[in-house]
């Protein structure tokens, strides 16, 4: 999700909806979009190097499919997926 602005304020995951399922699964029709929003995503810079992501990938202590690409400035730019990553589709 992005802001008026351009600015990357957050984004939806697979785990981010199972998140939500989990804490309230009496009753799944109270989940809100809000509820699922992960305002803090990992993302990259998009001068990194494919060898900076890599390593990010590898560091992270969940599986990253997929990697939000923001400017200095906050501004979202793209995403790469961990598709893209191995098949060399950047």
């Amino acid at each position: 999700m992005i802001n008026d602005a351009g600015k990357l304020i957050g984004l939806i995951s697979n785990a981010d909806v199972r998140k939500a399922m989990l804490k309230n699964l009496e009753d799944l029709n109270k989940i809100l979009p809000n509820d699922m929003i992960n305002t803090t995503p990992v993302t990259l810079q998009n001068d990194a190097k494919v060898v900076e992501m890599l390593q990010l990938i590898k560091k992270s202590k969940f599986p990253i499919t997929y990697l939000p690409i923001v400017r200095k400035d906050g501004n979202a730019q793209g995403i790469i997926t961990f598709v893209n990553l191995i098949k060399g589709e950047l």
